[in-house]
């Protein structure tokens, strides 16, 4: 599906529907689930296998965890980073790193109207 980010928490932000949005996807490959994501109009996708779990950090939420594939940026031990991505309902999503402590996340993301979260 597309997804901007939340404009009631990031009221600055010059994202859309229309123009200026990030397309999402989930495809499987034999037995691995990898996501993909692209900004409207950029020239690259970014990639990587997904693990998916339950719960990450106390939350109680639908996760998929994943390091995207030529991930540079270390956390605080020198480990690649690692994403979690939470849905609390089928139309909105945010990130939190792994060795963010919890609560830290990124600003919420929320599905573009008319677009299907799997295609």
């Amino acid at each position: 599906g597309r997804w901007v980010v939340d404009p009631e928490e990031e009221p600055d932000t010059e994202t859309n529907c229309g123009t200026d949005f990030q397309e999402i996807r989930l495809e499987r490959d034999n037995n691995t689930l990898v996501y993909f994501s692209q900004w409207s109009g950029a020239e690259e996708e970014a990639r990587s296998d997904v693990n998916v779990m339950h719960s990450v950090q106390g939350e109680l939420l639908p996760t998929i965890i994943l390091q995207y594939d030529g991930e540079m940026r270390l956390d605080d031990t020198g480990q690649l980073v690692q994403w979690a991505l939470f849905m609390p309902d089928d139309d909105h999503y945010y990130w939190s790193r792994l060795d963010w402590p919890t609560g830290r996340r990124t600003a919420m993301r929320v599905r573009c109207p008319d677009t299907v979260m799997i295609g």
